[in-house]
């Protein structure tokens, strides 16, 4: 099998170097005819890119790359776009099940009939949930983004509402961090339990204080071995197959157990296994997230698959 050079672009604030010398030499081990090469991204790497000529070339972004092109082979990016609406457009086209949605807009009617006695309101380029609210149906209004509060990220894309998932008393979520659609995480979230409970769908007015994110500061994190949850995962990947990376949040409903994707997460910054988050993680929950589907070793497989798989006759 011919040589051909493998390129892997991380952040070195957010992924410890160990993570990629571990793929790397996983890779030297499975598949000899892939050259490695490490390059962080808080530098640029002219030389890299001039190299990229040589041969083929596959370059991979686990971190945003400065101004780099890949120019013999196939350069693989994470999403340029932060807007949700463009994610949800996508994932609902493939048919991927995820709960209705709208952009909230002077025009916007909202119906206890269409969507329950709850939205969920959010914004439309919102992170880590923030200022993701639950509101009565009835009281839902367009705003105009320069009215809400500075730190709020709708102000640059406004707001959406979507459909209320009931996931428990206390909120739960999963995220299964993917590579190429590779699961090598997947971590279950539990709202903190100094919240009061939610009994229902219907229940927050009674549960004054009640919140749905369950990935908020106290929540609890555990392992998760659903492979129903995985399946879904890897089917959501597979329409994004040239994102590296994606931390894809499901949710499940206590009521009928359907599973929803909330969010894909497409842009940067998802790594997981030794991002500072994910040693916080591991740290603070007794939990291991880099044996848990040996995930390096996942990784390795999923990049080797990649490289033999790519034509990279065509620049990208």
């Amino acid at each position: 099998m011919s040589r051909r050079d493998l390129l892997l672009h991380y952040y070195p604030r957010e992924i410890v170097a160990s993570d990629m010398t571990g793929i790397r030499d996983y890779i030297r081990a499975k598949a000899p005819e892939i050259d490695v090469t490490l390059l962080p991204t808080d530098r640029m790497h002219p030389i890299a890119m001039l190299n990229t000529l040589r041969r083929p070339t596959v370059s991979v972004e686990l971190g945003r790359a400065k101004r780099f092109r890949c120019l013999k082979g196939r350069h693989y990016r994470q999403w340029r776009s932060t807007a949700k609406t463009d994610e949800y457009r996508i994932l609902e086209a493939a048919g991927i099940p995820i709960p209705d949605w709208s952009p909230i807009t002077p025009e916007s009617k909202f119906s206890v009939e269409d969507w329950g006695k709850y939205i969920v309101v959010k914004p439309n380029q919102g992170l880590r949930g923030a200022y993701v609210r639950v509101m009565r149906t009835g009281r839902v209004r367009y705003r105009d983004p320069e009215s809400l509060n500075a730190d709020n990220p709708g102000r640059n894309g406004g707001l959406i509402a979507q459909h209320f998932i009931y996931t428990g008393r206390w909120p739960v979520s999963y995220r299964v961090s993917t590579l190429f659609g590779t699961p090598l995480a997947a971590l279950r979230y539990e709202g903190k339990k100094d919240l009061p409970p939610v009994d229902g769908r219907d229940d927050f007015r009674k549960a004054s204080g009640a919140s749905i994110v369950a990935t908020a500061t106290g929540c609890e994190i555990s392992l998760a071995f659903d492979e129903e949850i995985l399946d879904l995962a890897r089917r959501t990947h597979a329409v994004f197959p040239n994102i590296p990376v994606l931390g894809i949040d499901i949710v499940r409903d206590a009521d009928d157990g359907r599973l929803w994707v909330l969010e894909t997460n497409p842009f940067a910054n998802t790594w997981v296994l030794g991002s500072s988050g994910g040693r916080r993680i591991m740290a603070e929950n007794n939990i291991d997230i880099y044996n848990q589907f040996n995930g390096l070793e996942r990784a390795a497989e999923a990049l080797v698959n990649l490289c033999r798989r790519t034509e990279t006759a065509t620049p990208t």
